[in-house]
Protein backbone atom coordinates (compact mmCIF):
# COMPACT_ATOMS: atom_id res chain seq x y z
CA UNK A 1 0.00 0.00 0.00
CA UNK A 2 1.64 3.50 -0.86
CA UNK A 3 1.56 6.26 1.52
CA UNK A 4 -0.97 8.37 0.03
CA UNK A 5 -3.60 5.79 0.05
CA UNK A 6 -2.67 5.05 3.77
CA UNK A 7 -2.55 8.42 5.18
CA UNK A 8 -6.33 8.80 3.51
CA UNK A 9 -7.66 5.77 4.75
CA UNK A 10 -5.89 6.95 8.26
CA UNK A 11 -7.68 10.28 7.78
CA UNK A 12 -11.16 8.59 7.00
CA UNK A 13 -10.48 6.45 10.77
CA UNK A 14 -10.07 9.15 12.42
CA UNK A 15 -12.80 10.99 11.04
CA UNK A 16 -15.39 7.99 11.32
CA UNK A 17 -13.80 8.00 15.33
CA UNK A 18 -14.36 11.68 15.86
CA UNK A 19 -17.70 11.28 14.48
CA UNK A 20 -18.99 8.58 16.60
CA UNK A 21 -17.78 10.53 19.48
CA UNK A 22 -20.41 13.57 18.50
CA UNK A 23 -23.10 11.31 18.20
CA UNK A 24 -22.88 9.23 21.59
CA UNK A 25 -22.08 12.40 23.99
CA UNK A 26 -23.64 14.84 25.89
CA UNK A 27 -25.05 17.95 23.47
CA UNK A 28 -24.08 21.58 24.72
CA UNK A 29 -26.22 24.22 23.37
CA UNK A 30 -26.13 28.20 23.59
CA UNK A 31 -30.27 29.50 24.14
CA UNK A 32 -31.46 32.86 24.57
CA UNK A 33 -33.97 33.63 26.23
CA UNK A 34 -36.04 36.64 26.74
CA UNK A 35 -36.51 38.10 30.13
CA UNK A 36 -40.31 39.98 30.36
CA UNK A 37 -39.14 41.77 33.53
CA UNK A 38 -36.07 42.93 32.54
CA UNK A 39 -36.74 43.94 29.09
CA UNK A 40 -33.66 42.26 27.34
CA UNK A 41 -32.34 38.68 26.38
CA UNK A 42 -29.95 36.46 28.10
CA UNK A 43 -27.93 33.95 26.99
CA UNK A 44 -27.53 30.81 28.75
CA UNK A 45 -25.47 27.41 27.72
CA UNK A 46 -27.36 24.21 28.27
CA UNK A 47 -25.50 21.13 28.22
CA UNK A 48 -27.71 17.67 28.02
CA UNK A 49 -26.06 14.59 28.88
CA UNK A 50 -25.75 11.81 26.24
CA UNK A 51 -28.71 9.73 27.46
CA UNK A 52 -31.35 12.39 27.76
CA UNK A 53 -31.72 11.75 24.13
CA UNK A 54 -33.04 8.48 24.35
CA UNK A 55 -34.79 8.64 28.20
CA UNK A 56 -38.11 9.36 28.93
CA UNK A 57 -37.25 10.13 32.73
CA UNK A 58 -36.47 13.18 34.50
CA UNK A 59 -33.09 14.73 35.05
CA UNK A 60 -31.70 16.88 37.67
CA UNK A 61 -30.38 20.39 36.86
CA UNK A 62 -27.69 21.89 38.14
CA UNK A 63 -27.38 24.99 37.92
CA UNK A 64 -23.53 26.84 37.28
CA UNK A 65 -23.49 30.36 38.00
CA UNK A 66 -20.61 32.61 37.13
CA UNK A 67 -18.45 35.21 39.43
CA UNK A 68 -18.44 38.57 39.16
CA UNK A 69 -17.12 40.45 35.85
CA UNK A 70 -17.89 36.74 34.12
CA UNK A 71 -20.17 35.42 31.84
CA UNK A 72 -22.57 32.67 30.37
CA UNK A 73 -19.74 31.00 28.70
CA UNK A 74 -17.05 31.22 31.66
CA UNK A 75 -17.93 27.41 32.97
CA UNK A 76 -17.10 25.98 29.73
CA UNK A 77 -13.73 27.76 29.09
CA UNK A 78 -12.37 26.13 32.36
CA UNK A 79 -14.17 22.75 32.69
CA UNK A 80 -15.45 19.72 30.77
CA UNK A 81 -19.16 20.07 31.22
CA UNK A 82 -20.35 17.62 28.22
CA UNK A 83 -18.35 14.83 30.38
CA UNK A 84 -19.68 16.16 33.11
CA UNK A 85 -22.93 15.81 32.37
CA UNK A 86 -22.37 12.23 31.18
CA UNK A 87 -20.36 10.85 34.12
CA UNK A 88 -23.15 12.04 35.99
CA UNK A 89 -26.39 12.00 34.27
CA UNK A 90 -27.52 15.72 34.63
CA UNK A 91 -28.91 18.75 32.86
CA UNK A 92 -26.30 21.64 33.31
CA UNK A 93 -27.32 25.52 32.63
CA UNK A 94 -25.03 28.19 32.53
CA UNK A 95 -27.03 31.36 32.75
CA UNK A 96 -25.62 35.02 31.98
CA UNK A 97 -26.55 37.07 35.37
CA UNK A 98 -24.19 40.11 34.01
CA UNK A 99 -20.99 41.05 34.80
CA UNK A 100 -22.08 42.41 38.20
CA UNK A 101 -25.76 41.45 39.13
CA UNK A 102 -24.90 38.50 41.67
CA UNK A 103 -27.52 37.38 40.41
CA UNK A 104 -29.93 39.42 42.96
CA UNK A 105 -32.61 42.31 42.15
CA UNK A 106 -31.63 45.42 42.30
CA UNK A 107 -33.00 48.46 44.07
CA UNK A 108 -32.28 50.65 41.66
CA UNK A 109 -32.14 49.30 38.09
CA UNK A 110 -35.04 47.82 36.34
CA UNK A 111 -32.75 45.55 33.69
CA UNK A 112 -31.48 43.82 36.68
CA UNK A 113 -34.37 41.85 37.97
CA UNK A 114 -32.63 38.22 38.40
Amino acid sequence: MNKTLFHKRLQFIIFCLFSITLLISARIDTVLIYSKSMEKDLYAIVVLPEEHNHATTLFPVIYLLHGYGGDYRNWSKHADLNSAADEFGFILVCPDGGKSSWYLDSPIDPRSQY
